[in-house]
């Protein structure tokens, strides 16, 4: 990664601590949402923490995250003790991640319809709750329900004015319908795995039900169906995503007792989430509590969840950092001039391996979603045309001319592009300036051969949903190479495992996959 394109700041110019507990998951989750990343200041040695820094919006963040392995209260107590000192500037700090859910009963409560992949925001509806509540299993057992002055939940004070602030008015544009958060979930593109499962493998089981898989042997409970709990099929959320306000409980444990769960939720019936590191922030910390739903607090294990939940917690937190107001006094706190490339996933020799040489056909787009960011930035009106002088404003000087001559390239001399030329634009400027492919492999012929391909370049922006077998499948499909993009890569769909092996014996074959192409090919393109 040339570092000649990062910033370097100060660490006084760090307003906004972004805290997370698990590397694998909730860190790329979190990257994936910074509109750039910077090279880290220097840092006093009795700071043993390791850090991310990066800015969305032109707020500076700093991404802290626990050592693998070392999860827990007392971990992240550990964690966030040297922020204050190495980072004096901290004003909010959002602890961002994953959680078991509270699952309620929709009849009687339904804006807590709790679902795999919703978010709970630490901040309960109801005057007088706790945001948080730290709980110890063992205490709690040994108490054998009996909660009196010997009650081992702790409560924990209410996050930030300065987050709550943010936060309330984020609700408020919500409730107007100004919010969407899809765009901050199609970020996830950038890295593999973070795709939405298939709602099918949404299951939440009675609480009496045991599940009689081995967890050992994989990730997915397939339990018997006649232990489900029966549910109203819920309408999709018109913003990208659901999320609850509620109480957060906070423990050194997994929980995974059903019963356990319940009766906690019967003393606390505002808690909506189980979480293992909130409770070890300490009263100094306030921060606010965002958690993606991964399970339902059962034996029903499903960490096929994980990931697309981590990306929604971190989804809802960049909207919030992004309607942040900005602190005028601090000069550091500005938005990157140029958009470089630094999201993460993003490598050079990314795009072609070995000899290839077919840069179109090989065509992958996991940075769709920075590619749809720097379009919105310079698009004129509302189907999306922009202007080359427009377009040229958004990459650094010294890169112009090569900015130029990708347009060119793609256009045959128009200074106007519509949405889908104008991506296929920005992914010539993308292979050229950071995966280092020679011109000579993108150059489009001014024949008939190249006639086609702008054909179909002008669909660039297009993605159809997917046409297989799988119950609301949420895989996204576009032909703009030669074997088919999909976004949003669900593990139960037929269409995306035909692709990668169609030798497979699947209820879904070459002409199920042929007709989603020509649905594609017959879309509507405006300009």
């Amino acid at each position: 990664m040339p570092l000649n394109f990062q910033r370097r700041l100060r660490r006084e110019d760090y307003t906004i601590a972004w805290l997370c507990a698990l590397h694998e998951i909730e860190l790329p989750a979190a990257r994936c949402m910074l509109d750039e990343e910077h090279q880290p200041p220097t840092q006093p040695p009795s700071d043993r923490n390791t850090y991310k820094f990066g800015s969305i919006n032109g707020h500076n963040i700093v991404i802290a995250c626990l050592p693998a392995q070392m999860t827990g209260l007392a971990s992240a107590a550990q964690m966030v003790a040297p922020l204050d000192s190495t980072f004096p500037e901290l004003r909010v700090y959002l602890f961002v991640g994953i959680g078991g859910g509270i699952p309620h009963d929709p009849n009687e409560l339904s804006d807590q319809d709790l679902h795999l992949g919703d978010v709970v925001i630490g901040w309960p509806h109801t005057g007088g709750q706790q945001a948080v509540v730290g709980w110890d299993n063992a205490a709690w057992k040994s108490l054998s329900g009996f909660r009196g002055p010997r009650d081992p939940l702790k409560a924990h004070g209410i996050p930030s004015w300065r987050a709550l602030g943010t936060l309330t008015s984020l609700l408020s544009d919500i409730k107007q319908g100004n919010v969407n958060f899809e765009k901050n979930i199609r970020r996830l593109d950038l890295v593999p795995g973070f795709g939405r499962p298939s709602r099918s493998l949404d299951t939440l089981y009675k609480s009496d039900y045991e599940c009689q898989a081995d967890q050992a042997e994989g990730s997915l409970c397939r339990c018997s169906k006649t232990q489900e709990v029966t549910r109203k099929q819920r309408e999709e959320s018109k913003t990208g995503l659901v999320f609850h306000r509620g109480t957060i409980l906070s423990g050194n444990s997994f929980m995974m007792d059903p019963k356990t769960r319940d009766q906690l939720k019967e003393f606390y019936p505002d808690a909506l989430c189980f979480e293992m590191e909130a409770a070890g922030l300490g009263a100094d910390i306030n921060a606010l509590i965002i958690r993606g739903i991964c399970d339902y607090s059962d034996s029903h294990v499903n960490r096929l969840w994980q990931r697309y939940a981590a990306g929604t917690a971190a989804a809802f937190a960049r909207e919030m950092i992004r309607r942040s107001p900005n602190d005028t006094e601090n000069k550091a706190q500005a938005k990157a001039q140029y958009y470089p490339f630094l999201s993460i996933g993003l490598r050079p020799g990314f795009f072609l391996q070995g000899n290839e040489t077919d840069v179109w056909g090989r065509m992958t787009v996991p940075g769709m979603a920075i590619y749809e960011q720097i379009h919105d930035a310079c698009a004129s009106d509302a189907i999306g045309k922009v202007q080359m002088g427009d377009f040229r404003l958004q990459f650094r000087p010294e890169d112009r001319e090569l900015v130029d001559e990708s347009w060119l390239g793609v256009s045959g001399g128009s200074t106007t592009l519509q949405h889908g030329m104008t991506l296929a634009a920005i992914y010539l400027v993308h292979m050229r300036l950071y995966g280092r492919v020679p011109k000579r492999l993108l150059e489009i012929p001014q024949d008939k051969e190249g006639k086609k391909r702008r054909a179909i370049l002008r669909r660039f922006a297009i993605w159809v949903p997917c046409n297989c077998k799988s119950d609301q499948c949420p895989c996204l499909w576009n032909f703009a190479n030669r074997f088919g993009l999909c976004r949003n890569s669900a593990v139960t769909c037929q269409a995306c495992q035909f692709n990668n092996e169609p030798e497979l014996l699947l209820d879904y074959g070459l002409e199920d996959f042929r007709e989603l192409k020509r649905k594609w090919e017959g879309s509507y393109v405006q300009g």
